[in-house]
C-alpha cells in the first residue's frame, strides 16, 4: 500500500497548495455512528482541509465505511494500525497533518458546515496559536436524547461581537490546569507551535487529551474562544469512559505527564495548588469505573501522587 504521506503529498502539492487545516479523527468500532460524522466534514464550506483517519484496529465495518469515503473524495486519508488507543492514534495523525493548522473530530460526533470555514478566518483574522468554539452536549440513553450546550468558560470580558482573546497568563489561576474541559476537538491549533513545542498526546486510553490542552494553553501566545456552538459532542452509555476497564490506569500516566510539563515551564509550584484539585476532582470518575479487584491499587497508586 502507498505510503500516506505521499497519497497527501500528491494531492496536496498540486499548485503548491497545503490545506489550511487538517482534521485528526481517530477510530475504532464506530460504524453506526462514522458516517454522520464524515459527512460532516466532507459538507465543509472550507474546502481547503485533509481528514486524517485512523482506524485504530476496528472489528467492526468501520474500516469498510473510510475506505468508501476515501474512494470518493481524495481528501480522506485513511492510516491503519493495531488499536493502540485515542493518544497514540491522534499522535499519529500529527506525524501525518500537512495543514497550517490541526483540528480533531471524534467519530461518533459531528460539526457544523460551517465550522472549519468560521474558526480559521478568526485564527487569521487574530494570527492565533488555538481558536475554541462552544459545543453542544447531545446526551444518549436507551430511551432518551437530551441536548444542552456545553460548558466553555468565558473567564474574561469579551469584544462586543462575543470574541475574546486572552493568552493563559491573562487568566485566573485556576483555567490552565482545573477549570473547564480539556477537550481538543472544540479547537484548531498552530501546527508550527505543535511542532516548535513538541505537543503530543498521553499515548493512553483515557485523559489523553489533558496533557495535549495543559501544553497547548501554556504555548498559546494567542487564544481566540468563539461563543457560538459549531461542535455536537455525543454522550455513549457504551463509550470507552463510561465502561469498568483496567485501562484507568491510563490516569497515572496522564497525571505524571502533566507534572513533567509543568515542570518543565518552570510553573509547577505556582499551579501545584490546581493540579492538586484536578486530582481530587478527577479520582471518583476513574476510581468508580477501576475493576473492584483493582480499587486498592489504584486508590494507593493516586495516593503516592497526592502525598497523602
Amino acid at each position: 500500500m502507498e505510503n500516506y504521506h505521499n497519497m497527501i503529498k500528491k494531492f496536496f502539492h498540486k499548485g503548491s497548495v497545503m490545506p489550511k487545516i487538517s482534521v485528526i479523527i481517530p477510530v475504532y468500532n464506530v460504524e453506526q455512528y462514522l458516517p454522520q460524522c464524515l459527512d460532516s466534514l466532507r459538507k465543509q464550506t472550507l474546502s481547503d482541509l485533509e481528514f486524517i483517519c485512523i482506524n485504530d484496529g476496528s472489528v467492526d465495518g468501520s474500516l469498510d465505511i473510510l475506505q468508501a469515503y476515501a474512494a470518493e473524495d481524495h481528501r480522506f486519508v485513511i492510516i491503519n494500525q493495531k488499536n493502540r488507543g485515542q493518544g497514540y492514534a491522534r499522535n499519529k495523525g500529527l506525524e501525518a497533518a500537512s495543514g497550517e493548522y490541526i483540528g480533531f473530530v471524534d467519530p461518533d460526533d459531528w460539526v457544523e458546515p460551517d465550522m472549519y470555514e468560521q474558526m480559521y478566518n478568526l485564527a487569521e483574522k487574530y494570527n492565533a496559536d488555538t481558536v475554541e468554539c462552544n459545543y453542544e452536549h447531545y446526551i444518549e440513553s436507551p430511551k432518551t436524547v437530551t441536548t444542552m450546550p456545553g460548558n466553555i468558560k468565558r473567564p474574561l470580558p469579551e469584544a462586543s461581537d462575543g470574541i475574546l482573546s486572552y493568552n493563559w497568563t491573562q487568566l485566573p489561576g485556576q483555567h490552565l490546569i482545573w477549570s473547564g474541559p480539556h477537550a481538543v476537538w472544540n479547537k484548531i491549533f498552530s501546527k508550527k507551535m505543535i511542532n516548535d513545542e513538541h505537543i503530543r498526546f498521553t499515548e493512553g486510553t483515557l485523559a489523553e487529551d489533558a496533557l495535549f490542552t495543559i501544553h497547548s494553553r501554556i504555548c498559546s501566545l494567542r487564544t481566540i474562544q468563539c461563543p457560538k456552538i459549531f461542535y455536537h459532542y455525543r454522550t455513549r452509555q457504551d463509550s470507552a469512559c463510561n465502561k469498568i476497564s483496567d485501562n484507568r490506569f491510563d490516569f497515572f500516566t496522564a497525571v505524571r505527564d502533566i507534572k513533567r510539563i509543568l515542570t518543565q515551564y518552570n510553573i509547577y509550584e505556582q499551579q501545584q495548588n490546581y493540579f492538586y484539585k484536578f486530582l481530587l476532582y478527577s479520582f471518583p470518575q476513574y476510581y468508580n469505573s477501576t475493576p473492584p479487584a483493582r480499587q486498592n491499587e489504584f486508590k494507593q497508586i493516586y495516593l503516592s501522587l497526592i502525598h497523602i
